[in-house]
C-alpha cells in the first residue's frame, strides 16, 4: 500500500534533481540550544510559508525533519502546474512517462489529504485526462475549496463537472480552456460564486452563455478574456449583483477575428460599478483599440 512519503519520492524523481544531504549542526552554547526556530512555529504559519511554493516543492520539505514530514497533507493552497514537471531535455518518447508521473503525483497528494479544508486549488495541465480531472475536482470540492483555478487543454468540448455546481463553499472560479468549447449541465447553479474569470474558451451558442450567467445569482466580478463567441448574435449578461465587468479581446484568431466583431453585447446589471472593455477591430490595414471604463 502506498505511503505518504511516496509523494516525496515521486516529486524527486519527476524533477530529476540531486538532493544534497541536510547538514545538522550542534547547538552552540551561545544559541542556548535553539537551532531550528522555524520548525517551532505553529502549523498555521508554516502553512503560510509553504503557500508561496509550488506544491511539488512543498512536498519536498518532508525530508527536513519529522516536524515537516506530514505538513504538506494539510496545505490550504495547492498548485499543480504541468510546466514545473517539464524539461527541455526530455525526449519525445519519454513524454508519456513524464505525464504519468504528473498524474500520479497529483493523485498521490490528494489521496493522502487530511480532513482540513482547501482554500485554493490551481491545476494547469496541457496533457488533459478527463477521467482524472473530474476525480481531482470532486476531491477538492469535498474539501470545501473556496477558489478553483483550472487551465486545461481538452481534446474536445469540456463539460463542467457536476460537483462544481453542488459546492456550498466555492466563491471564485477561473477557467482557461485554450480555445475549446465549454459545456455546462442545464441544471447547474452556482449559489455561492461571486467571482468568475473565463479565459480563451468558446461559447458555442447564445443559450449556453445566458444559462451560465443566470446560474450565478450572487456574481459580483465577471472577467471574459480572449473568449470566442461562435454563432452568438447577442451576448446577454444578466447579473443583478454584478459590480465589476471586464471584457478583453486583444488577440485575433486565424480568420482575423477577435471574437466580438459579430456579437452584440447586452448587459443588465443595475449594481454595476465598473465596466472595462478592451478589444481589437481590424479595419482595412489599420487596427484600432477601444477601451472604455465606467
Amino acid at each position: 500500500m502506498p505511503q505518504p512519503n511516496d509523494c516525496h519520492v515521486l516529486a524527486m524523481e519527476t524533477k530529476n534533481l540531486d538532493i544534497l544531504p541536510v547538514k545538522r549542526h550542534k547547538a552552540s552554547k551561545k544559541s542556548g540550544g535553539a537551532v531550528d526556530r522555524i520548525s517551532n512555529l505553529p502549523d498555521a504559519i508554516l502553512h503560510l510559508i509553504l503557500s508561496f511554493l509550488q506544491t511539488i516543492d512543498a512536498v519536498k520539505t518532508s525530508v527536513l525533519s519529522k516536524r515537516w514530514r506530514y505538513l504538506w497533507t494539510s496545505l490550504g493552497y495547492l498548485e499543480f502546474d504541468h510546466c514545473y514537471f517539464w524539461s527541455r531535455h526530455i525526449k519525445f518518447w519519454y513524454q508519456r512517462e513524464f505525464s504519468e508521473k504528473f498524474t500520479n503525483f497529483v493523485t498521490c497528494v490528494l489521496s493522502f489529504r487530511d480532513g482540513s479544508d482547501i482554500k485554493r486549488f490551481r491545476l494547469s495541465s496541457f496533457n488533459f485526462c478527463n477521467k482524472w480531472v473530474d476525480k481531482w475536482i470532486d476531491v477538492v470540492i469535498s474539501h470545501n475549496v473556496r477558489e478553483l483555478d483550472l487551465s486545461l487543454c481538452p481534446e474536445g468540448a469540456f463539460l463542467l463537472p457536476h460537483s462544481i455546481g453542488s459546492s456550498k463553499y466555492l466563491t471564485a472560479l477561473k477557467l482557461n480552456l485554450f480555445n475549446h468549447v465549454l459545456e455546462i449541465p442545464k441544471t447547474m447553479v452556482f449559489n455561492k460564486l461571486t467571482s468568475l474569470h473565463l479565459v480563451s474558451l468558446r461559447f458555442s451558442n447564445d443559450g449556453l452563455a445566458r444559462l451560465l450567467f443566470l446560474g450565478c445569482p450572487v456574481l459580483e466580478i465577471l472577467v471574459l478574456q480572449r473568449c470566442v463567441y461562435d454563432n452568438i448574435k447577442v451576448l446577454d449578461i444578466y447579473a443583478t449583483k454584478l459590480k465589476t465587468l471586464t471584457i478583453e479581446n486583444l488577440e485575433l484568431d486565424d480568420a482575423g477575428d477577435d471574437g466580438l466583431r459579430q456579437t452584440v453585447l447586452k448587459v443588465f446589471a443595475p449594481n454595476l460599478l465598473s465596466f472595462s472593455f478592451c478589444a481589437l477591430y481590424l479595419m482595412d490595414r489599420y487596427v484600432s483599440l477601444h477601451h472604455f471604463v465606467i
